[in-house]
């Protein structure tokens, strides 16, 4: 099922993380994470930054123009 693989990763790269300390951007696929057919207002999670290198809460954005 490729074509399933990569509608997952599109729709995971389409969720952005942005860092409470720094603004730092970046997918949910790149933190190793997957949303498919999710939807959420508000969600935060707990991850590591590897622009200003703290531990702290992101929030998560649905941005589908950004796949």
């Amino acid at each position: 099922m490729p074509g399933r693989a990569a509608e997952i990763e599109a729709e995971s790269r389409s969720w952005i993380l942005t860092c409470s300390s720094c603004g730092h951007q970046r997918s949910y696929w790149e933190i190793g994470g997957v949303r498919f057919k999710a939807a959420s207002a508000g969600k935060k999670v707990r991850v590591g930054c590897p622009a200003c290198g703290r531990k702290g809460m992101h929030a998560v954005e649905w941005r589908p123009s950004e796949r």
